[in-house]
């Protein structure tokens, strides 16, 4: 039954917890949050006036 749990709380929370026996979950933030998602989103909602750059003239790549 331990297993089953196990494979359960592996397959269904988004973060795996630090300790499975009190479903304390890692505090941590992945720099990717900050390095691509905000980039993004400020670039999506930003007027093309207000941005430093002629987007028009460059292709962004997360990779």
């Amino acid at each position: 039954m331990p297993a089953l749990f196990y494979f359960l709380c592996m397959s269904f929370f988004p973060l795996p917890p630090q300790d499975i026996r009190t479903m304390e979950h890692i505090d941590q933030m992945d720099s990717f949050v900050l390095a691509e998602t905000f980039k993004y989103l400020y670039l999506l909602f930003t007027e093309p006036s207000e941005l430093p750059l002629d987007m028009e003239k460059y292709i962004l790549s997360t990779e």
